[in-house]
């Protein structure tokens, strides 16, 4: 699916008195298509492969050093244009100049952190389950009803757009976002809307989100599955020895 573009370049992490910030390390900017990349057709063979798409990556943010790989790979979240309590001005400047008009743009690595868990817990919701917190729904439909209006608060931000290629191509309809975290709310939608489940990998040293490519599967990867069996077997020995 054809979408607005997003850009990325190289992160690190630099502290500015006394806030830790992803800050750019290069002056190349690339733009990609946050929408055009195919959903997952099979199980992958390692964790680390759930990476390659935005949303299930977001979904594995849990530290700053988590957040610095995400946005070298997807770029920042774009915070400062989003209105809503992150800790970012919402009129702060996205764009810093440079010289040949190149642009840098640095995000606050605790905003970061805190709009991770915060797609955590939609996500949790949207699967009918009780994520960990106060105030929380007591039925999985109230839960899934809670989910649906954490999506739809970013869902209302994007909009379709029909946009005419010239010939032999024709019309092509494109979607916009205001921010790359706004793309990763409807990648989640369009899972939804097409049937995809999220998932949490029953390997509990994983225990981490990820899409079904099957009804059944259990494990994020062949890694976590194979590592998964190897433990059971150990430890059905160990009791056996027990006995």
């Amino acid at each position: 699916m054809q979408s607005g573009s997003w850009f990325r370049t190289e992160y690190g992490l630099q502290e500015v008195a006394g806030r830790l910030y992803l800050t750019p390390a290069s002056s190349e900017v690339e733009w990609y298509q946050p929408l055009s990349l195919p959903p997952p057709a099979k199980q992958p063979k390692r964790q680390q492969e759930w990476q390659e798409w935005p949303h299930t990556a977001l979904a594995r943010v849990r530290s700053p050093g988590d957040a610095s790989g995400f946005a070298r790979r997807w770029g920042p979240l774009g915070l400062g244009w989003i209105e809503k309590s992150f800790g970012v001005p919402s009129k702060q400047p996205f764009f810093m100049p440079r010289r040949k008009g190149l642009c840098r743009y640095r995000e606050p690595v605790d905003a970061f952190l805190r709009a991770a868990r915060e797609f955590r817990r939609c996500v949790t919701l949207l699967r009918g389950e009780r994520p960990e917190g106060k105030r929380l729904p007591k039925t999985p439909q109230d839960c899934k009803t809670a989910g649906a209006d954490m999506l739809s608060s970013y869902l209302r931000d994007c909009r379709p757009f029909v946009v005419y290629c010239g010939e032999p191509s024709g019309w092509e309809t494109t979607w916009q976002a205001p921010s790359l975290l706004h793309y990763c709310y409807l990648l989640v939608w369009l899972d939804l809307t097409r049937g995809r489940q999220w998932h949490i990998c029953e390997h509990r040293p994983c225990g981490e989100f990820f899409l079904r490519s099957r009804p059944t599967q259990r494990f994020c990867s062949e890694q976590c599955e194979r590592n998964f069996r190897r433990l059971k077997s150990y430890y059905d020995k160990r009791l056996k020895k027990v006995d």
